[in-house]
């Protein structure tokens, strides 16, 4: 018998660390994460799922085991991320999730990559800020990521978008029905 899911749909979580822990089932979705959610090393052994969770501050899930699926549909990172070398083992699930700056996908392993799904992903990055920077889309990106055309590029003079657009998306591959 599996243990017990960890469910914090809703919750707002301030300042959460679980570096390092071993988790089953977690339940995030809809959770308002307040300054820096941390999960580098940790270790997801059963559905991870942030469905419209808002990450306020920084995000990190550097070198984190996700041993079945992971959800990060429509969720915000409104501060820096982090998945540098996540292991990603199940299907990894990003439909329509923004980041407001690099993911930080750099040698993040996808163990299924026709099972990504990035349709409609979107990165943003603000023109004004000190450490913005204009970084090819490309490797250590997965594959799929593309730049919108030059006349969409910059926002208001502030915002460099990249997106990935339904043509990208796999639907045959990603099962919609698990969480």
């Amino acid at each position: 018998m599996g243990a017990s899911p960890l469910d914090l749909r809703g919750a707002v979580l301030i300042d959460l660390d679980l570096r390092g822990r071993r988790v089953g089932s977690a339940l995030f979705s809809g959770a308002r994460f307040i300054g820096p959610a941390l999960f580098s090393n940790a270790c997801f052994t059963e559905v991870a799922g942030f469905m419209d969770a808002e990450f306020h501050g920084i995000a990190r899930f550097a070198d984190t085991r996700f041993v079945g699926n992971a959800v990060f549909h429509s969720t915000l990172f409104a501060k820096a991320s982090s998945f540098a070398r996540a292991r990603f083992e199940g299907v990894a699930k990003f439909r329509r999730a923004v980041f407001c700056g690099d993911p930080g996908l750099d040698g993040a392993d996808f163990a299924l990559p026709l099972r990504l799904d990035l349709t409609n992903a979107k990165i943003e990055f603000d023109l004004h800020s000190a450490s913005a920077q204009w970084v090819p889309v490309n490797s250590p990106y997965p594959p799929g990521w593309t730049e919108v055309t030059a006349e969409e590029l910059v926002k208001e003079d502030r915002w460099r978008i990249v997106t990935l657009g339904p043509a990208h998306a796999n639907p045959e591959s990603v099962d919609d029905a698990s969480a």
